[in-house]
């Protein structure tokens, strides 16, 4: 899917005004781009119509069914999870999100996204904005205010942004006064040295706004050559407008391809088949689902050969896995001890079965079924029985690599 997905630094800092203007730029450059806001709050009773909705759908010139463009919608202006429980609705789901922007897709070569609020918004219980853009798999715009104490905010969500493991591409920095106070002036240069992204526009006060005033302070050429760097399956429009997806991750896919072949020897993999085949090159995953590096989607039968039980991209285990990793990456046993293992031992003496009070680490089945040939051998040999050293096993059994 091509696109992009627009989130902000807070509730109100101009994410509609800015991806109408993007959605009336890219028609003007002949981009047929369709639009999508997930989940809208604050809608009017009875009818559910959104005003961000309309706005949006009347920039880009679309006339897509509500439901395709706008899935979630209700009355209330709170998050989308106080929202659901003031309604009594269902929780949100993140795949029928999915489904209608993959309908979009199909209609539209590209596609923006608007997100809702900042970027922590909790959609549900345990899911939030970024949990929704890594879904869509999108690169990400940030929208910000002008003026002062924007320069934290900023830097927070892009460095969020990022630990999601999704790309910024930019900003866009809102409400700029006509006689700019010295922090209006100096924030674009602070933003693109300490965020690493460039500032792609910078909209003045308007009295009027319209989507072709505001497109007018965006560098959207800028834009897509930056879309162009960070995404492998989009490739900025020509001159003609024609966005095309196809030819540039093909490129890559052979580029990685001939690396592999040069540098990379599978195990139990027959090398010869390998180099005379076009290899699947996974990218990303989502829950069961792995995505090559051309987009295309494989149901994970073997569960990656690991126990992956809960799936690819877990929110709570990958949260678990990066407030680790913010701590120590990696410590040894050897003569110390660290607090995740003293932890997790304690809770798998829980669960084990009676009599079971130790725990021994290994970092592979076939190391794990060493260590407990070694330990039965050891608890006989101190027991007086140090003869006792035969095993029980099947003829060609496997052991492990």
């Amino acid at each position: 899917m091509n696109g992009l997905f627009i989130t902000g630094t807070d509730t109100e800092v101009g994410k509609t005004a800015v991806t109408c203007a993007l959605a009336f730029a890219l028609r003007r450059k002949g981009v047929d781009v369709g639009v999508m806001k997930p989940i809208a709050t604050g809608c009017r009773k009875g009818s559910l119509i959104s005003e961000d909705v309309e706005a949006l759908t009347a920039a880009a010139q679309t006339r897509d069914p509500v439901d395709w463009v706008s899935p979630y919608r209700f009355v209330p202006p709170v998050a989308p999870w106080v929202a659901t429980g003031m309604n009594g609705a269902s929780p949100i789901s993140l795949d029928r999100i999915a489904e209608a922007a993959g309908r979009l897709a199909r209609r539209h070569p590209f596609l923006l996204v608007e997100g809702l609020g900042g970027w922590e918004v909790p959609i549900t219980g345990e899911l939030s904005v970024p949990d929704l853009a890594a879904h869509l798999n999108l690169p990400v715009l940030v929208v910000a205010r002008a003026g002062l104490g924007t320069i934290n905010h900023t830097l927070l969500t892009l460095k969020q942004i990022r630990q999601r493991g999704l790309t910024p591409i930019g900003v866009i920095l809102n409400g700029r006064s006509a006689q700019p106070s010295v922090s209006e002036r100096t924030n674009p240069e602070v933003i693109e040295r300490l965020g690493k992204v460039p500032v792609l526009g910078i909209v003045p006060q308007l009295r009027r706004p319209t989507p072709a005033l505001i497109a007018r302070k965006i560098d959207v050429s800028r834009l897509l050559r930056c879309l162009g760097r960070t995404s492998a399956s989009f490739e900025p429009p020509a001159d003609g407008g024609e966005v095309r997806a196809d030819r540039s991750s093909m490129e890559r896919h052979q580029k990685l391809a001939a690396i592999d072949r040069r540098h990379v020897w599978h195990p139990f993999t027959q090398m010869s088949e390998w180099e005379s085949a076009d290899p699947l090159i996974v990218e990303r995953a989502e829950g069961n689902w792995l995505v090559d590096t051309r987009g295309r989607r494989y149901l994970d039968g073997v569960s990656s050969l690991w126990v992956n039980v809960h799936g690819h991209r877990h929110p709570a285990l990958d949260r678990a896995l990066k407030a680790q990793v913010d701590r120590v990456a990696h410590s040894t046993l050897l003569g110390a001890a660290s607090i995740p293992s003293i932890e997790l031992a304690r809770e798998l003496t829980r669960i084990a079965p009676k009599g079971l009070t130790r725990v021994f680490y290994s970092d592979s089945g076939s190391t794990a079924v060493e260590v407990a040939l070694k330990m039965a051998y050891q608890y006989w040999a101190q027991n007086g029985q140090p003869r006792r050293k035969r095993f029980v096993h099947f003829t060609d059994a496997y052991h492990g690599d």
